[in-house]
Parts: structure tokens; sequence; C-alpha cells
């Protein structure tokens, strides 16, 4: 069921829940410069990630009423500098047809899939933040569309990896 945008909609549980754990997310994706030690950000950033998912499957379906143009995306903002914080850390070899048992894996950096999902989360926030309702109902509808075709798959990639990075590699 699919519900329709109004003054109250932001105010629901479950997307208040969503867009403080996105802002959690992007805050801590903000303050990267800050990193110093690897092993911390990374229980920081599977923590985080985590609970985006959690929260992302509570998100409602919506129905779109409004026109909207699209935003501008923040892509590639702090990918240098996770790279540089990861280093040798960052790429890892992913199927992107994990059914497909001949499928050839490919590289992946890590740095791309937070920075992905920063980007992705952060320009509907920045929609959310107006708080217009034509603004409001594009960033849950981009929000839930998104999870479920493209930044939750970077979200499950980066969360295997950094669980494999933390717990075989004992960073």
């Amino acid at each position: 069921m699919s519900i329709i945008v109004d003054s109250s909609t932001s105010h629901f549980p479950e997307i208040k829940s969503f867009v403080e754990a996105v802002r959690q997310y992007c805050k801590m994706i903000e303050s990267i410069d800050n990193q110093k030690e690897l092993c911390t950000f990374l229980r920081q950033v599977a923590a985080s990630i985590a609970h985006l998912y959690t929260c992302a499957f509570d998100l409602p379906e919506i129905s779109l009423q409004y026109k909207f143009t699209k935003v501008i995306s923040k892509s590639g903002e702090y990918e240098k500098s996770l790279s540089s914080l990861l280093g040798s850390y960052n790429f890892y070899n992913i199927s992107l047809a994990p059914l497909d048992l001949i499928q050839p894996e490919l590289a992946i950096a890590l740095s791309d899939d937070l920075g992905e999902l920063y980007s992705d989360l952060k320009s509907a926030l920045d929609c959310f933040d107006r708080r217009e309702l034509s603004y409001v109902e594009h960033s849950l509808w981009s929000w839930k569309f998104g999870f479920e075709t493209h930044w939750g798959e970077h979200l499950t990639n980066a969360l295997q990896h950094i669980h494999f990075i933390l717990f075989d590699q004992y960073v």
C-alpha cells in the first residue's frame, strides 16, 4: 500500500527513524578528514549502515502527486578522503550476479560504495529538509526506490566487505 504525502508524513515514526539514520551516516562521512583510526571508523560505518538497512525496510511506498525537477547530487565529494583512509583495504571483488555461478567477479572500491551511498542519501536529505511537500515526497520516493535499486546494493556490498576486514583481516 502506498501513501500520499501530506504535512503529517514526515512525523511518521518509521520516517523519523530513517531520516535520523541518514543524518547520522552523512555526518559521519562528512567528518572523514577527522578520522585517524581505520578500525574505529569501520566499526562506526558498519553500525550506521546496518541501522540504515533496517530502517529502510520500514519506508512506505509513496504515491507520486507532485512534479519534481531533479536535484544535483553530491557525487564524489568524499571518495578521495575515504580512499586514503581505507588504503589497501579499499578494493575488493564482487559478483554483480550472485546467482550466476559463471559470472566473473569485478573489483569494486569500498570508497565508491560509501560515497555513492552518501550521495544518494544526502541529496534526498537536502530536499527533505526544505519541508515543501513536493520535496518531501521526492525524498521519500527516492530513498525507497534507491534502497531497492541502487544504494541498497552499495550498502550491502560495503557491509559485507567491512565485516571481512574487521573479522577476517583483524584490522
